[in-house]
């Protein structure tokens, strides 16, 4: 499976790799309604990015939680957002999303762009549940910045 899939290849078959959003997108430009040229980092990228250590140092913290305390819930959940920030992506999925920026930098003849990208929760499979990676690029390139 893959870790980026653009917009002009996206469409409703790929609402369980995109998410609803970057579905409609390539809906949209299906129906030849005009959509600015991009790429979605799919829920692939996503579990690749969450396995491993990452995954079980996740499964540790989320099992000593107290849901009945309301301050071990927001320390644990500070715990984890920590984690994601400061773990790298691994070194495929984030040579797939630096050749795809490059590319689309090509598109509009430019080295560097600004651009909006976020992981947000998505519904992949019944049985695989919900999973979320609430944060967003500002601008990719030299100027890389990850934010809540």
């Amino acid at each position: 499976m893959p870790y980026i899939l653009w917009f002009d290849k996206a469409g409703k078959e790929a609402l369980g790799l995109v998410g609803g959003k970057n579905a409609s997108l390539g809906e949209l430009m299906r129906a030849d309604i005009p959509v600015p040229p991009g790429f979605s980092v799919t829920t692939e990228a996503y579990l690749e990015f969450v396995s491993g250590d990452l995954k079980e140092r996740i499964e540790r913290i989320l099992s000593r939680i107290d849901p009945q305390e309301m301050a071990s819930l927001e320390e644990k959940s500070q715990l984890i957002r920590k984690l994601i920030v400061e773990t790298p992506f691994p070194k495929k999925v984030q040579e797939e999303i630096q050749s795809n920026y490059q590319a689309l930098c090509q598109v509009f003849d430019t080295s560097e762009m600004p651009v909006a990208v976020s992981f947000q929760c998505h519904r992949r499979r019944p049985s695989r549940g919900k999973f979320c990676r609430p944060t967003r690029y500002l601008f990719m390139g030299s100027r890389s910045r990850r934010g809540p």
